[in-house]
């Protein structure tokens, strides 16, 4: 999910060009663009909402789950950093999903 990637990059108010190359490695041209430009007019409620609607109406495996947060991980480190926020931003991110 393009849009779980982006709100995890903007975990820092910005997204590096190491984080977006990995998002756009990953997902299509057109649903980049779609989740960027959605998630940009998102506010933090409505973000995290959307994010446990998805959860709730997908049948996730705990191997998609897990799946899931490796590549937010390797999102995170894509720019050669993996600071404290963005740990506690998956760590939250891990419980929702795991919800």
């Amino acid at each position: 999910m393009s849009y779980l990637m982006f709100y995890a990059a903007m975990t820092d108010h910005k997204i590096t060009e190491e984080e977006r190359e990995h998002i756009t490695d990953n997902f299509d041209a057109d649903v980049v663009k779609a989740s960027e430009k959605e998630i940009s007019n998102d506010n933090y409620a409505q973000r995290l909402d959307k994010i446990s609607n998805y959860v709730q109406s997908t049948d996730l495996s705990q191997s998609d789950i897990d799946s899931l947060l490796e590549q937010m991980k390797e999102m995170y480190s894509a720019d050669g950093k993996f600071d404290s926020v963005e740990k506690g931003t998956l760590m939250i991110l891990s419980q929702i999903l795991k919800a």
